[in-house]
């Protein structure tokens, strides 16, 4: 068994020729065809998915017998035998890879490939800026092979969702982080749709932070340091370090940029603090309990407060209400209250007398309430119509402005046992909204 290598094509005459050992031989001769090894090329002419593409067979060297394989799609599967050239219809638009194998007989076989470029499709392609979360990210079309009127579809996110159909370079905000497929589809017409995706890293802004506003005692220099891990810093004078120091109170911002572009800013103001400016004011409730007076603080450049009521009672908080219990009835109580206010700087005090009259609050009762006996040797009956009173409290104040029982009312006649109190004149007190009705009475 021998091999032996053909230069050409052509059919050849192959002898074998046996001798035996006296000599004799024999010759056996069989006609050998050696057939040319295809030469394999292809063009394709494309037009938009939907209607048919020519592939074009530019092979040379094929035999009479040689048979072909198309495969349009790239999916290893044969989709067409057809000698020569022929046509497919694509039905959606993707990339596609044409190719033709064949075969001369004989293991002699060649295969060519062809990339599917749709002749009447855009060709989709744009750029980006930078992708920071909040700041504007500019669109920029590259596109090119746009027919007149072609229509853009741009997703940003994405969600399948058009967010724009802008033609040409656009923009869009993030308001949030992460990674988004940015897609650019055009609409050639005829149903010539061609995307372009991009895959954007969308990250927040720097976090950058001056500190709490400022309040000084006095002016003098100050040094705000916007942190480490910037790019690049910019403050009100135009200067780019990491620190900035001022000898002026006012409002200073800086701006800072990360290494992708990304900027974000911080602003503190400078103030100067001064003394607190210590002021009140008041309103009085008079009641069966005592007098109430309700303070409300008007103090400036204050942040802490302590209130003196007078009476030695003492308060910290911000809008006290203090009760006096120590009063007469007949007389003008006068307070003595202050309010002492600090801050970091200084502190401060106002003090100002509350004259508190009873006789402002108090109205005779008349007729609206019947007392009864009067005078009175042990108990005596309170009627009066509830609805006209409208009250739930009583009282009796004795003759030196004090008092020296209280008790609920209890429906339109209450009974009161003063069998102990000692003889002389007496006030009783019935409790209304804003003001107190009394009727003189007297125990014998």
């Amino acid at each position: 068994d021998v091999t032996f290598t053909y230069s050409n094509s052509g059919t050849y005459d192959a002898s074998l020729i046996i001798t035996n050992a006296t000599g004799c031989s024999t010759t056996i001769t069989k006609p050998i065809e050696i057939v040319d090894r295809p030469k394999v090329a292809l063009d394709v002419i494309a037009k938009c998915y939907g209607q048919p593409s020519q592939m074009i067979d530019l092979s040379q060297d094929i035999g009479p017998t040689a048979t072909y394989a198309w495969d349009f799609e790239n999916d290893d599967t044969v989709d067409d035998n057809t000698v020569g050239s022929t046509e497919f219809t694509y039905a959606s638009y993707n990339s596609y890879v044409v190719t033709l194998t064949v075969s001369n007989g004989g293991g002699c076989t060649s295969s060519a490939e062809k990339l599917v470029v749709f002749s009447d499709a855009a060709t989709p392609e744009f750029t980006v800026n930078k992708t920071c979360q909040g700041e504007e990210v500019v669109f920029t079309d590259l596109s090119t092979n746009l027919e007149t009127g072609a229509i853009y579809s741009w997703d940003f996110d994405g969600d399948g969702t058009e967010d724009g159909a802008t033609p040409g370079s656009t923009f869009n905000t993030f308001s949030t982080d992460g990674t988004y497929n940015a897609t650019l589809t055009i609409d050639n017409g005829g149903q010539c749709l061609a995307f372009k995706t991009i895959a954007l890293d969308v990250t927040p802004p720097p976090t950058v932070d001056l500190g709490p506003d400022l309040n000084l005692c006095n002016e003098g220099l100050v040094t705000f340091d916007a942190g480490t891990g910037y790019s690049a810093y910019l403050w009100p004078n135009g200067t780019t370090d990491q620190t900035y120091t001022i000898d002026k109170i006012g409002d200073y911002k800086v701006r800072v940029q990360d290494a992708k572009g990304c900027f974000n800013t911080d602003t503190i103001s400078v103030n100067l603090l001064g003394p607190p400016l210590p002021a009140f004011e008041h309103f009085i409730e008079l009641s069966l309990e005592g007098i109430k007076v309700h303070f409300t603080n008007n103090t400036m450049n204050g942040d802490t407060y302590l209130w003196s009521f007078g009476d030695g009672a003492t308060s910290d908080e911000m809008d006290p209400t203090h009760i006096y219990s120590d009063f007469s009835f007949y007389e003008t109580s006068v307070y003595e209250v202050c309010i002492t206010s600090t801050n970091a700087c200084e502190e401060a005090q106002i003090c100002e007398s509350i004259f508190v009259s009873p006789t402002a609050f108090v109205e005779e009762a008349g007729e609206a309430i019947n007392v009864y006996p009067n005078p009175i040797v042990s108990k005596v009956t309170v009627e009066f119509d509830q609805e006209e009173i409208n009250a739930n409290k009583m009282g009796i104040v004795n003759g030196q402005g004090q008092l020296v029982w209280t008790s609920d009312l209890i429906g339109s006649r209450n009974e009161i046992n003063m069998e102990k109190f000692t003889t002389g004149v007496y006030f009783l007190m019935i409790q209304q909204k804003d003001k107190l009705l009394f009727k003189r009475i007297i125990k014998q």
